[in-house]
């Protein structure tokens, strides 16, 4: 969930850094499935990691300082979300460097930059179940994440937005698996 609503790269686009280079700041997540400690001809610190999606996987490599400060959150079967820039290596080079700018754990990121989740409906589809359905969902899953709905009326072209001020949710698998199943329920994040 984090993944598909918070990054706007695939850890498979980190083999092509002219790619990525053409978006202000690269947000992917994935799995770390392997971790590499190395050490430079120079005799400075240095590591390899592979890091995998649903759409494959890609390398990054960290050198002195920045290996550094990320290896304790590069570790096989963190789960992480990694942001950064790729940069050209030299003025007027067509080599291209991807800079890591921040790690963290995908949790972590879900827990404190997920702020609001809006659930969109079409008038026509309200019913009765539906509400009890999200009524319950929203008191299974209590949580600190701010829970609106956007009421969308297709034959008038509105739509209606409103905020729950009683109930914050938690967006646990179970609470996305029941909004992402749900053929009347669309979902934004942020």
């Amino acid at each position: 969930m984090v993944i598909n609503n918070l990054c706007n790269a695939n850890c498979n686009e980190l083999t092509d850094n002219l790619a990525l280079a053409s978006k202000e700041n690269v947000a992917l997540g994935g799995i770390v499935t392997l971790s590499e400690a190395r050490t430079t001809k120079k005799g400075l610190p240095c590591g390899f990691v592979t890091i995998e999606d649903f759409n494959g996987s890609g390398r990054l490599a960290l050198f002195g300082e920045d290996w550094a400060k990320w290896q304790g959150m590069l570790q096989e079967g963190y789960p992480i979300l990694v942001r950064g820039k790729s940069t050209q290596r030299f003025r007027n080079s067509d080599v291209y460097d991807f800079k890591v700018s921040d790690i963290k754990l995908l949790q972590t990121v879900r827990d404190t930059e997920i702020q609001k989740i809006t659930l969109a409906i079409d008038s026509n589809d309200i019913n009765e179940n539906l509400v009890t359905d999200i009524i319950t969902l929203a008191e299974e899953n209590k949580g600190k994440v701010e829970l609106c709905f956007q009421i969308i009326d297709k034959e008038h072209n509105t739509k209606l937005t409103m905020r729950s001020q009683t109930q914050g949710v938690d967006l646990t698998r179970y609470f996305m698996r029941y909004i992402e199943q749900s053929e009347q329920i669309e979902y934004h994040i942020n």
